[in-house]
């Protein structure tokens, strides 16, 4: 197959030659277009996404700073109550005993807004 592929080559290779013709180069369009379309495409989009991703990764460490102790996340959401505050945020917890787990998720969402 390559030896009659070369053969074809070898017997038209007169037809190959270039012809004088005018050509009209397109490429230019996107070449030219693609600057502008960085410039008001592109780049802001980053921007945004890489804001995005910055702000995420910043409530991810605050979560898992919160998860590390949560007995400290209930105390610091227990700390402005009363009771927190004349016997302690100890005491607050201990009344409690042992909160139910959707207790603790909540008093550690409510420290992150706070």
């Amino acid at each position: 197959m390559l030896g009659f592929t070369a053969l074809g080559f070898w017997l038209l290779r007169e037809r190959l030659g270039g012809e004088a013709t005018v050509t009209l180069d397109a490429d230019w369009l996107y070449r030219k277009g693609a600057a502008p379309a960085r410039a008001l495409l592109q780049e802001p989009l980053e921007r945004a996404l890489s804001a995005t991703e910055r702000a995420g990764a910043a409530v991810a460490a605050y979560a898992g700073r919160l998860a590390v102790s949560p007995d400290e996340a209930l105390s610091g959401a227990l700390g402005a109550t009363r009771l927190a505050r004349e016997r302690g945020a100890g005491a607050a917890i201990a009344l409690l005993g042992r909160p139910p787990l959707a207790v603790a998720i909540g008093a550690m969402l409510l420290t992150c807004w706070c």
